[in-house]
């Protein structure tokens, strides 16, 4: 079975400001995201990777090698029955909140650590939370069943707009972004989705009623030549 990825990637904090990922790895993490969206796993070859990025297979090796050195990912294998042959291949995200802080620090920088602020923190991390958020699989299915399908610049629309709306929302934030997102849904709160696309029937109705009227147009230039020929008979 292909694995199809999804319209959106995840590109963490941690993985966006590590000292010890480079640029392609970073990328690498984030087509991850892509495609362990619907399951929670990547299952997708080396092989894949290289093609897709015009590089060779050792080189998607060494990526993905420092990406789980570095805390980033986990590998599983499996292997054929009876063999050491591998059968397939499985990459997982790791819990950002247990990786290192990979964050590149001014060693001169002899500031005194000021004591946290639990109300401050936890509304910094609530901020970065919705900042990534996305919808899952779940969710898309609740856009679904209230919108039927809908362009992705909507979806892409709507989901700024639920952040928008989550980030300047009074009082407690949002435990649950995802039941959030699925309740602003469910009570047509996020005007993205009703902007209505044409569906295939009305797009046909608009074209055939173009074509008729074209039809039954007058032919401007078999009115004149008959206006003409009227004429000279008249002489």
């Amino acid at each position: 079975m292909k694995e199809k990825p999804s319209y959106y990637a995840v590109l963490t904090p941690e993985v966006r400001y590590s000292n010890v990922l480079k640029p392609m790895e970073k990328l690498m993490y984030a087509e991850i995201t892509c495609l362990s969206q619907s399951t929670g796993e990547c299952w997708a070859t080396n092989s894949y990777f290289a093609k897709l990025y015009g590089v060779t297979v050792g080189t998607v090796s060494k990526w993905i090698a420092n990406l789980t050195e570095q805390g980033f990912v986990n590998r599983r294998i499996k292997y054929k029955e009876g063999t050491k042959q591998i059968e397939k291949r499985y990459i997982t995200l790791t819990d950002p909140m247990v990786k290192k802080d990979h964050t590149p620090m001014d060693e001169k920088d002899h500031t005194p650590m000021v004591k946290k602020d639990q109300g401050n923190t936890t509304s910094f991390n609530n901020s970065l939370s919705i900042e990534n958020f996305l919808p899952n699989e779940t969710s898309l299915i609740a856009v679904k069943k209230k919108y039927g399908s809908v362009l992705q610049s909507n979806v892409i629309d709507a989901i700024q707009e639920f952040r928008d709306a989550a980030t300047n929302k009074e009082g407690k934030p949002y435990k649950d972004l995802q039941s959030a997102f699925r309740n602003y849904v469910r009570k047509d709160y996020l005007a993205s989705f009703k902007i209505k696309n044409k569906t295939h029937g009305a797009i046909r109705k608009q074209v055939n009623g173009k074509v008729l009227q074209m039809k039954n147009k007058p032919n401007l230039k078999k009115l004149a030549r008959k206006q003409i020929e009227e004429q000279s008979h008249g002489r």
